[in-house]
């Protein structure tokens, strides 16, 4: 370990100093001789770099654990999709050359990588890896991929003996869905490679393993694995181009739980020192501690959270990263039952979790933030303010020591919060948007709901744009209909949004003065003809549209909402909005697909095997030595006109040109 240099010096130097304040606060609670957890939350508000602020704390982590003299480090990311662990973990790799990031995405699939992950001969093996939960602890439900269904016929064949295995019914019981040409050719390949990465200590664990998951499939009154396929393979021997669905969900079924088997196996093929859990109220099932002791999917994120090896020096760290760790406000007409205080305390009891007695801990809480409420609204109508201030403080206290927040104002010395405020154009409420509000406001009070006026503010045409909230679920419910009153309501609330004029690309009003002031802000001022945001830093000036005053001061814009609602219909309005300019006087209609509307994209046509569209070739193929000869960065240095540049860069390519012409 001569050769280790360490990590933290670089990346706190890349933190401005509220960032670095939190990583070392951080990793203090996380690693410090005083009263440690082993759980901790970062809530910084949106934008203030809690990514940078984790590979800080990895950066600190990785020193602190080969000072310790532990020559592997495992590092687990999981966020909720395959490219942000991708962006990720490439963030993370460049602490070191001697940091492998590793986005497999499956826990399914190390045990093809467990000698990749191994020590190594001069150094500590430092892996990061990143899983998504879709694909490593959301299993149960379907076959999985190609790659994890091979791995499992190699896997079962070792344990279960050739002859079982051996034959078309097999091979095709973990192929089907593939074509028959790569899974009689590419599916042979793949088993002499698999097998051979495969240590017979791996595959002595998931004979272990499948054997514990079949002894719960006999408790549950279900049949072992082996003897459930055996009832599906007669028909899998030959090939179909759709297999019968009674058939086929029973297979899917079985192979979703081998494949948690796999995902148990996988488990064991990591060390984990420290886990971060990116973004995590996206799959806060997770953390639920207080799941369904059957729920394959909690045993076994749960199982990785207070994962316990003989091999690691310290005990495994969990990291939490989220702006929102739980929902902020909920209401009887939002989605999905959801609510607030139950998430806020479901969260605060994950992260007190390793505590001595965490459900003490968390009725503490929760007996304090009663004690605030019955302060502030005692029944003699005094407010009792010497009461809420410490019950206030106790909350403080005990949050303190399994969370930190920074506010953006609180980020920088002036409490500016690295914003400029910014006038948005008239957001004044109309007659019609107040008629909205009446029919929806007597929709809801007909159909015993609440006043939607919170909702009403943040989305117009409610009724139509609406998924899962209680208010559209008692319209549709089939088995108790609405009566005819609630159906007139319903038609009265539906008569200002027309499909004919959506189909015309006509104007239609909003109905909304938030939406109204967000299309005058991003849309009318011209911004819709841009492709992409103009360049903070250009390299020229060309008198494109890019470069007016409108289009230079034009940034991004970020909608907050605790309506699920709001993404959807903010996202339908402003492109209709953009399409209805986009098309305008061309006669298309919105229900046309896009290639009807237009003149068409650009085509590479080829004549007899040779390209017949050269011209446009010649716009679109990058010629490398082009690139290396003209840098508009270095242009950009002395010419500050297109002009310019254009004159260097004919200077440097013609006497190029002038030997092939």
């Amino acid at each position: 370990m001569t050769d280790y240099v360490p990590k933290t010096p670089g990346a706190m130097a890349q933190l401005k100093d509220f960032q670095r304040a939190t990583a070392e606060w951080t990793f203090n609670r996380l690693y410090g001789d005083h009263d440690p957890t082993h759980r901790f939350l970062v809530a910084d508000e949106v934008g203030l770099g809690k990514t940078m602020i984790a590979k800080a704390v990895i950066a600190k982590t990785i020193d602190r654990l080969v000072a310790s003299d532990d020559d592997r480090i495992d590092i687990v990311y999981i966020c909720s999709n395959q490219s942000i662990a991708r962006q990720n973990i490439n963030k993370f790799s460049d602490l070191a050359s001697d940091v492998e990031g590793r986005d497999d995405s499956r826990l399914t699939l190390l045990p093809l990588r467990t000698a990749k992950l191994e020590v190594g001969a001069n150094s500590p093996r430092i892996n990061i890896i990143a899983l998504t939960p879709g694909t490593s602890f959301n299993l149960l439900g379907g076959s999985g991929s190609y790659t994890e269904r091979v791995l499992l016929y190699v896997m079962l064949r070792r344990v279960w003996g050739e002859e079982r295995m051996t034959g078309s019914g097999p091979r095709r019981f973990f192929t089907a869905g593939v074509g028959e040409k790569r899974a009689s050719g590419d599916f042979r390949k793949r088993c002499s490679a698999y097998g051979k990465r495969l240590s017979p200590a791996v595959i002595e664990l998931f004979r272990r393993e499948l054997q514990a998951y079949d002894r719960g499939r006999v408790a549950r009154g279900e049949r072992r694995t082996w003897i459930e396929m055996r009832s599906l393979l007669d028909h899998y021997r030959y090939p179909k181009k759709k297999y019968d669905p009674a058939y086929h969900r029973p297979r899917n079924r079985l192979i979703g739980g081998l494949r948690m088997v796999l995902a148990q196996v996988g488990l064991e093929s990591l060390q984990p020192d420290l886990i971060i859990l990116d973004e995590f109220q996206r799959f806060a099932e997770l953390i639920d501690a207080e799941g369904d002791d059957e729920d394959w999917t909690r045993r076994l994120a749960q199982r990785l959270f207070s994962f316990d090896s003989a091999n690691n020096a310290e005990a495994t760290r969990v990291l939490l990263l989220s702006a929102t760790p739980y929902r902020m406000y909920t209401h009887n007409l939002d989605a999905g039952g959801d609510d607030h205080h139950a998430d806020f305390l479901r969260t605060t009891r994950f992260l007190m979790g390793d505590l001595a007695d965490p459900d003490a801990e968390v009725d503490a809480l929760r007996n304090d933030l009663r004690r605030i409420r019955r302060s502030l609204f005692d029944e003699s109508d005094d407010l009792n303010l010497d009461e809420a201030k410490a019950a206030s403080a106790d909350v403080a206290r005990r949050l303190r020591k399994v969370m930190v927040r920074t506010e953006r104002l609180a980020s920088t010395p002036d409490r500016n919060g690295m914003l400029t405020r910014v006038e948005m154009p008239d957001a004044s409420v109309k007659s019609g948007d107040v008629r909205s509000y009446l029919h929806i406001a007597a929709l809801s009070t007909r159909l015993g709901l609440a006043d939607p006026i919170e909702m009403w503010k943040s989305a117009p045409y409610l009724v139509s744009f609406m998924e899962g909230y209680k208010l559209k679920r008692l319209l549709q419910d089939e088995d108790n209909p609405p009566g005819p009153d609630v159906v007139d309501l319903f038609r009265e609330t539906e008569r200002f949004l027309s499909q004919r004029e959506v189909e015309q690309y006509q104007r239609i009003d909003p109905e909304n003065a938030r939406l109204r002031s967000m299309v005058a802000d991003v849309v009318e001022p011209g911004h819709w003809k841009m492709l992409w945001l103009p360049p903070a830093m250009p390299y020229y000036t060309a008198g494109s549209l890019y470069e007016g005053p409108a289009a230079r001061a034009f940034t991004k814009r970020l909608v907050f909402s605790a309506w699920h609602v709001v993404p959807k219909t903010v996202a339908a309005w402003i492109s209709y909005e953009v399409e209805r300019r986009a098309f305008a006087g061309s006669g298309a209609s919105h229900s046309k697909p896009y290639s009807d509307r237009s003149d068409g994209l650009i085509d590479l046509r080829v004549v007899d095997g040779r390209p017949a569209s050269m011209t446009s070739m010649a716009l679109l193929y990058p010629c490398h030595t082009l690139a290396g000869l003209v840098d508009p960065r270095t242009l950009a240095v002395s010419c500050h006109t297109a002009h310019a540049q254009l004159r260097e860069a004919r200077e440097a390519i013609e006497p190029l040109l002038s030997e092939v012409t």
